[in-house]
Parts: C-alpha cells; sequence; structure tokens
C-alpha cells in the first residue's frame, strides 16, 4: 500500500502563518535543510455570511516540483475567535474527514500507525490558532503522490462597528510558493436580516472582483485570477443602515430532521446567537494609564512591537485627555508620577520615553497594576488601564492564576476597566482574559504593529466616546441556559456585543436591557423571536460549543483540572467535533477509493452479511466528477423499514432526494450528479447528506469542489 499523507501539528516554529489559508514547506526527509515552500498549485474559497457568522471553506493543492520525495509542515492561522470545524486530506483521489477523538487516545494511534508506516492525520489543539502540521510523503516531480489536497472549513464570529461588519481573507501572497497559483477563486455569498446599504472593497487593487445584489438583503462576489500573486488581502466591508436605537439581531439553530447534523439528539434544546447594537454616541475626555511590559520574556521582537503600537496610540490623545505610561519588569518606572494632560508637549516626551524602553527582569504584575490603579481618576472622562504584554507572570511565584488575579483585582478600589492586550500569537490570553475578566474590561492580540487599524488604535478610539456598563441582559420567559459570555464586557457607541446560548421555547421573547453610562441608569426593551425565520444556522452548535469550552478553560486556570471539568470539556469536543485541549481531529487513511455507476441507489452484494448497526459515508471522486455516497440499513431484525436519503445545503435547503425506500436491509450505493430539485447542476460547496431509517438519523459533510 502506498504510503498517505501524514498530519500533526506542532507548536512553535520559526515562520510566519497566513490567516486563514495554509502554506506547506517541505525539505529532504532526516535532513537539516531548511524548509521551502512547495508550490501551491491552485485554492479556492467559498464563504457564506450570514448577518455576524462566516463560514469559510478553504480548498488548496500543493505540487512538489522537486526530484525528491520530502517531507513538510502545512501552516495556517485561523482569525481571532474562530473555530475549526472540519479538516480534510486527499488520500488516492478521495476525501477523507477527520474524526474528534480524545487527544490521547489519538496520540496512540498516531504512533501506532506511523510504526505500521499507516500515516494517519492528526491536528491538535493550539490556544492561539495557530496550526502547524506534518505533511509526509510529498513525491518527487511526476509521482502520484506529488500533489498534496487538503481542504478545512472554519467558523468566524463577525463584529459591527457603526453598523458595518468586516470579512478579511489574505490572498496568495509571493514568497508563499516559489511561482503563481494555476488559479485563485474566492466566491462569498451573504444574507442579512436588515438592509444591506452598500457592500465595500476598500484598497483592493488589480482586477476587480464582482458583486452583484440579488436583492436589498443579500450580494454575492466572485473572484477569480489565473497565474498570478495576488499579495493583498480580500477585506469586505458590509455596511448596514444606520440606527439611533439599541437593536437585537438573532440567530438560530433547531434540531430538526432537514438540518440535522452529526451533534443532534432527540429532544435537545436549540442554540441561539443574538448581537446587540448600540447607536453611536456624544464624545467623552479619555484618561488612560499604559502598562508596559519590558520583562525578558517579551524579548526585543516582543518589544518592537509593543513600542510600535504604543507609539501610535499616544499619538491618539488629544489635549482633552489625560494619561500616563508604567513601564514594568521586577519593579516598574513611570512616565510621569501621575496622570498627565496630553498636550503636544508631553506626548513628545511620551515618544521619547517609549523609545527609551529595553527589556530586562522578569515580570511583576502586581506593584505596577497598584500604582496604574491608585491614579487620580476623574469623574468626568472615561478610564482605562491598558496592558500590553505576553501575559506570563513569574513574580511574586507563590500565586497561581487566581491568587494573581484576586490580588491584582481587590486593588481597583475605583472600579477602572482593565483591558488586556496580548504582544505576539503567543501571548497568554486566558490569563489575560481572566484578568479583563474580573476588572470589567476587554482582550484583544497584536500579532503585528498597530498604527491604525488593529484592536489597541481601535480601543483607544473607543475610549472617546460615551459607552454602556454594568450590562444586565433579561430573556424573561425564553428558559434559556448556558449563555456566554457569562459577564458582558463595556458596550461602546456604535458597538456590538456578541451572546449564544440555549433555549427552550419559541414565540416573540422582550430582551430587557439594562446598564449604566456617564453614572445614570440606562434600560431598554427589545424584541427577539426564536426560532429565526429565514434558515437554521448551522454553525451556531459548534460556535455556542467553542464559547463553553472557552469558559470551562478559564475554570481549569483558576481552580486547577478537576476530572469534572476536562470530562466536560472532553464530552463538548467529541460532540461538536472541534479541537479543545483535550480532543484532536485524527485521519487514518482508508484504503478503497469509491468507484463510478448508474445515479440510482443500487444494493451491493459484497460483504452484505449481518448488519446491526446505520452506516453513512460520501465523497467526492473527481476522477468521475460525481459524488458517490454508501449506506448500511441493519439486517439484524428482518423488519421492514422506511429509509430516505437526502441532500441538503447548508442553509437548510433540500437539494434532492437520493433515495425513498423500503427495504429489510442491506449495503447500498447511490452515485449523485449534482443535479437538483430543478434538475440543474449545483455548485461546488459543502453539503449535508441525511440517511433516514425510521426514526434515527445518520448525517455527514460533503464537499464538491470542481
Amino acid at each position: 500500500m502506498k504510503k498517505a499523507l501524514a498530519v500533526m501539528m506542532v507548536i512553535g516554529t520559526a515562520w510566519s502563518l497566513a490567516e486563514g489559508f495554509g502554506t506547506l514547506q517541505a525539505r529532504i526527509p532526516g535532513s537539516n535543510n531548511a524548509y521551502l515552500p512547495i508550490w501551491l498549485q491552485s485554492m479556492d474559497a467559498t464563504v457564506t455570511v450570514s448577518d455576524e457568522i462566516a463560514v469559510t471553506y478553504i480548498n488548496q493543492v500543493f505540487t512538489n516540483t522537486s526530484n525528491s520525495t520530502e517531507e513538510g509542515i502545512f501552516s495556517f492561522t485561523l482569525p481571532a475567535g474562530s473555530v475549526i470545524t472540519e479538516l480534510a486530506l486527499w488520500i488516492n483521489g478521495v476525501r477523507t474527514v477527520a474524526k474528534a477523538i480524545s487527544s490521547t487516545k489519538a496520540t496512540s494511534i498516531y504512533d501506532s500507525s506511523v510504526r505500521k508506516s499507516v500515516d494517519p492525520a492528526l491536528l491538535e489543539d493550539s490556544a492561539y490558532n495557530n496550526y502547524k502540521i506534518y505533511v509526509y510523503p510529498i513525491g518527487a516531480a511526476g509521482d502520484s503522490n506529488a500533489s498534496r489536497r487538503i481542504d478545512f472549513t472554519y467558523v468566524t464570529p463577525l463584529q459591527s462597528a457603526m453598523d458595518t461588519v468586516t470579512y478579511a481573507l489574505p490572498l496568495i501572497p509571493s514568497g508563499s510558493s516559489p511561482q503563481a497559483p494555476l488559479q485563485t477563486s474566492v466566491t462569498v455569498s451573504g444574507r442579512w436580516q436588515d438592509t444591506i446599504a452598500a457592500v465595500l472593497l476598500p484598497g483592493f487593487s488589480g482586477t476587480a472582483p464582482t458583486i452583484t445584489r440579488p436583492d436589498r438583503n443579500s450580494f454575492a462576489l466572485s473572484y477569480l485570477v489565473d497565474s498570478a500573486f495576488t499579495g493583498q488581502t480580500l477585506t469586505l466591508e458590509i455596511a448596514g443602515s444606520h440606527s439611533p436605537l439599541y437593536r437585537a439581531i438573532a440567530e438560530s439553530y433547531t434540531p430538526k430532521l432537514d438540518t440535522t447534523m452529526p451533534f443532534d439528539s432527540a429532544g435537545d434544546a436549540s442554540y441561539f446567537a443574538l448581537w446587540l447594537n448600540s447607536p453611536a454616541s456624544t464624545a467623552k475626555s479619555r484618561e488612560i494609564v499604559f502598562l508596559a511590559d519590558i520583562s525578558y520574556s517579551m524579548g526585543d521582537s516582543g518589544l518592537a512591537l509593543l513600542q510600535t503600537s504604543l507609539l501610535h496610540a499616544v499619538g491618539l490623545l488629544t489635549p482633552n485627555d489625560r494619561f500616563n505610561i508604567i513601564a514594568f519588569n521586577t519593579g516598574f518606572n513611570e512616565f510621569m508620577p501621575g496622570l498627565v494632560t496630553a498636550t503636544s508637549t508631553a506626548v513628545a516626551g511620551a515618544v521619547a520615553y517609549i523609545d527609551s524602553l529595553k527589556v530586562k527582569g522578569i515580570t511583576n504584575f502586581i506593584d505596577p497594576m497598584k500604582a496604574a490603579m491608585a491614579s487620580s481618576w476623574s469623574t468626568t472622562a472615561n478610564h482605562g488601564i491598558v496592558l500590553l504584554t505576553d501575559g506570563y507572570p513569574t513574580w511574586p511565584v507563590r500565586l497561581q492564576t487566581a491568587g494573581l488575579i484576586d490580588t491584582i483585582t481587590a486593588y481597583n478600589n475605583a472600579g477602572v476597566p482593565v483591558y488586556g492586550i496580548g504582544i505576539g500569537k503567543n501571548a497568554n490570553a486566558t490569563f489575560l482574559s481572566l484578568l479583563a475578566q474580573a476588572n470589567n474590561g476587554t482582550t484583544a492580540t497584536l500579532a503585528a504593529p498597530d498604527t491604525g487599524s488593529g484592536s489597541l488604535a481601535a480601543l483607544v478610539n473607543q475610549l472617546g466616546f460615551s459607552y454602556l456598563y454594568n450590562i444586565r441582559l433579561g430573556f424573561g420567559t425564553l428558559d434559556t441556559a448556558d449563555v456566554y459570555p457569562a459577564q458582558l464586557s463595556y458596550l461602546y457607541g456604535g458597538g456590538q456585543l456578541g451572546i449564544v446560548g440555549r433555549y427552550k421555547k419559541t414565540g416573540v421573547f422582550p430582551v430587557v436591557l439594562s446598564a449604566k453610562q456617564n453614572g445614570l441608569s440606562v434600560q431598554d426593551t427589545l424584541s427577539m423571536t426564536l426560532p429565526t425565520a429565514n434558515f437554521n444556522n448551522t454553525s451556531l452548535p459548534e460556535l455556542w460549543a467553542s464559547e463553553k469550552v472557552s469558559a470551562l478553560v478559564g475554570q481549569i486556570a483558576l481552580q486547577g483540572a478537576t476530572t469534572t471539568l476536562t470530562g466536560e470539556i472532553t464530552a463538548l469536543g467529541l460532540r461538536y467535533g472541534i479541537v479543545t485541549p483535550y480532543t484532536s481531529l485524527l485521519v487514518v487513511p482508508g484504503t478503497t477509493p469509491y468507484g463510478g455507476g448508474a445515479t440510482s441507489a443500487r444494493e451491493l452484494t459484497a460483504g452484505k452479511g449481518v448488519i446491526r448497526s446505520m452506516e453513512l459515508s460520501a465523497a467526492w471522486s473527481p476522477s468521475s466528477n460525481r459524488a458517490v455516497i454508501r449506506y448500511a440499513v441493519p439486517t439484524v431484525d428482518g423488519t421492514v423499514k422506511r429509509v430516505s436519503l437526502k441532500i441538503y445545503s447548508l442553509r437548510g435547503e433540500l437539494v434532492g432526494t437520493l433515495a425513498q425506500q423500503e427495504t429489510s436491509g442491506g449495503r447500498f450505493t447511490v452515485d449523485w450528479d449534482y443535479s437538483g430539485r430543478n434538475g440543474r447542476a449545483v455548485g461546488a460547496g459543502c453539503y449535508i447528506v441525511v440517511l433516514q431509517v425510521e426514526n434515527k438519523r445518520l448525517v455527514q459533510a460533503l464537499h464538491i469542489a470542481r
């Protein structure tokens, strides 16, 4: 048997990663040669944007043009907050999908398979959405396995600012491949509950994508370029109609036959997502203390990123604002003994202070935090403590995470929000998130210098406007459970808060918003209808599960890894098919590719035997340009059973019924030529195959890339 594609994630290698698509670098096996890029022959991206949720499917083909067999590492980084929902490898022309499995068991299977020269694919947890995967073998030019195909799907919750949602997909830059791809294609479809005022592509040059507007609530984008590096990011700005009122936008998913997913079970509660949008607010003066980590753990590269970003942030201040900078390591040093007005002279002095910073010492958060929290805060300005750090405390050694956060928070008598800005992709996101939550703030990561469009600049700009705090949402009789985040952060004018949860009742429900703004109480009643009428959003369960996993990981950071907490995370990862600290995605290649045949269901005679359980598998066969679906109906009890096999789109729309029969059981196969109910062939993308045997169901995702 030929060696198949092997995949295993590694953390900590040096090269940069592409956010949203993958790069493959390789070298001669066992050598100390530098890893060099493999030719990215083609890349296809299919994106579906529904309100503030984007589902991105990336399909890439890499081809080795050298004369030697090589080993490689496939690398990709997902945008912040994204969840990888599927990983697939193409082995001997057959698409093989990774399955969720406990990390311990996955590693054991991987090691065993490698020793037997049957390489599986293993994708493990990365706390920072950075994934690096071993790939072996990559055949020499002309070999049958010289080309390697990998695809993956991820879900990204988007954010709205001033009623504008932004989605970004980096395209192929030169240097990521030794030669330009033969083809790069992107298709985006969008559906909004509100009216879409405009769909913009700011700063995009060269061959412009085509944008069409079928109606006021939707859009479609297509982009195709041959034999060229694009070297830029496809940034979509989807603008809604500005509203002077608070608004609630909801999406939902209800388990049922037409859109059932592998994680569904009878009697499941439904899922919802709610976006709370705030109208623009009045300008306010700002009081900000910037805490700059200059300990050795930052390193020269981390310090340079911090300095560049902080210089720009200070430059955004005006004479109406007051600020200070405290640089810290083992001890701390203040730019000024207290808050100072942001005059041009003060800002110039701050620039010189920032430029003079050098890394040294260990990391002690307590003393500088205590000094910052004791600042002379006024009663009329917006306040903020902005912590720029890699987030790894080393002093005092006696305090664990929970004790350290409790100690710092106890000094915050003025209730000033603490904003954690993680410096670098490997920043300690868990610690920063817990510290911010305890002090009514938020967190973000700076992976590159922020000189105008990053999270630090956005934060400083937001602090210049009125905002809501002490936010509470009441859902009345909706009967909600497991709502995340459990504690809501500040909501700035023109900003948005996103919430996910479970619910049991249906109907129109009042959502009662209560909060504080400028020291005064704010209350409003909004309306939410569940389930939402348009379609079941199949991405919500995995987003909800990811949010719950994040909350449980936070509890582990505070309480330690108890059996109950780790068991709950493992169960969520296995049920929802997501990567967690305790679950991995594993592929063990099959040996039999699917063949072609007629487009009607036919019974297979080979290996029929006694069938004790339902089975379902689906794969696209590029050689025949058809999808082949195999299923098994139990024969063990001998009864006649009603069976149906149907295809649905991700929107829950019925594409076609491939089989409708009564049978006493057996193994069957259907070759689907992509014809829909209207007789026309459907396009490339992701579809859902549903096998129904009496009241039991099996579900399989089917990706078509043509």
